[in-house]
């Protein structure tokens, strides 16, 4: 199956070559790839399904893979995520840019990483899918798609707090990190998510880390205040669910 597959990508290349790929535009590539990868993923889905899992596996994972890399070719591109899925006369329309992420298309670094933001809530949508199939393929893929789509959005946020040029920008960026980081690590509580929990925690540390850079550098008081709030917090962790198990013994009793 990974011969075939080889082959089919080989294939493809060849096909595109001889309809003149040489002419194309980088984002247009990755998007003839990002229709073959999807394609390559929803039939090894339809064959784990059937159980013929031998044969889906390297499927899905190829196709997965593709995914990636044209999402975030496409992502880096000139034209970026937003352009591509909303061509117009070689400058997308702003207002939808404007209504989701507060910002004017002005192109650069960070219209670039609100696409990957973009690209970790797909991976994040796709996990769910893959989650509902419940077949122990599809949830190993789910597993990997919660590493990708937390790590995406959260990286890219952390990165928008440098390259952004407005402040009040900034400083949006800078509070919606931690904010989504929190999000992430009670999201992982209902399932026990290890992707969630400490992709969260390194969000919560990036944050810290910029906001004492920021505002707190040299004073004593700030690491003081963290590292009891660090206690408070573990301590609450631990007495929370005890208390809530107590209570539901009771009830039982």
């Amino acid at each position: 199956m990974i011969f075939s597959i080889l082959a089919f990508f080989a294939l493809l290349t060849t096909g595109f070559i001889i309809a003149g790929m040489e002419e194309w535009q980088v984002d247009i590539i990755a998007g003839r790839y990002l229709f073959a990868a999807i394609g390559l993923f929803v039939f090894g889905t339809f064959l784990d399904r059937r159980k013929y899992t031998k044969y889906a596996w390297p499927l899905c994972v190829a196709g997965l893979f593709t995914m990636v890399v044209s999402l975030s070719v496409i992502a880096r591109s000139d034209s970026t995520l937003f352009g591509w899925l909303w061509p117009g006369d070689g400058e997308p329309a702003s207002w939808y840019l404007k209504m989701l992420f507060l910002v004017e298309w002005e192109g650069g670094d960070d219209i670039e990483l609100l696409g990957f933001c973009c690209n970790g809530i797909f991976y994040l949508t796709l996990a769910w899918l893959c989650r509902r199939q419940g077949t122990r393929l599809q949830r190993t893929l789910a597993q990997v798609l919660n590493w990708l789509g937390p790590l995406h959005i959260l990286g890219a946020l952390r990165i928008l707090d440098e390259v952004v040029q407005s402040s009040w920008r900034q400083l949006f960026y800078r509070l919606l990190l931690p904010v989504a980081s929190v999000v992430f690590i009670f999201g992982s509580v209902a399932r026990q998510m290890k992707s969630f929990f400490f992709s969260g925690l390194l969000g919560i540390a990036a944050a810290i880390q910029k906001i004492t850079d920021q505002y707190f550098k040299g004073y004593f008081s700030w690491p003081i205040g963290l590292i009891v709030s660090g206690i408070l917090c573990m301590l609450v962790s631990w007495w929370l669910p005890r208390r809530q198990a107590a209570k539901g013994l009771k009830r039982a009793g």
